[in-house]
């Protein structure tokens, strides 16, 4: 009687526990909420500055063998990839002074002038 009431009990644990079996009901859930992959975020959305800083500058211009000097200034970013740029002041190489009409002109890269 005691042997059979042990293998009972025994039974009954082994039921209980899931007889060694993968975990069921709410334990389940658990480790496939844990071992889940997390969303991923979308890429953050990168805006470029509205305007730009040239910073001083020779650039060539006709008349001047040596080019005129630009000070730093700030440019307008367009739409279609030029820039804005504002009436600066310039200075030759032998100190004189003079004017650049403001407008829009290509990135400073390709610009043959101020």
């Amino acid at each position: 009687m005691r042997r059979g009431a042990a293998l009972l009990a025994g039974g009954l644990l082994l039921v209980q526990a899931g007889a060694g079996g993968p975990a069921s009901g709410p334990a389940e859930r658990i480790i496939r909420d844990s071992t889940r992959p997390l969303p991923q975020a979308p890429p953050p959305q990168v805006r470029e500055p509205e305007s730009v800083w040239v910073p001083d500058r020779w650039v060539p211009a006709p008349g001047a063998p040596r080019g005129v000097f630009v000070p730093g200034h700030w440019e307008r970013r367009l739409p279609d990839g030029q820039r804005y740029v504002p009436p600066l002041p310039t200075t030759g190489s032998h100190g004189e002074p003079g004017m650049a009409p403001g407008g829009v002109r290509p990135v400073p890269e390709r610009r043959e002038g101020p």
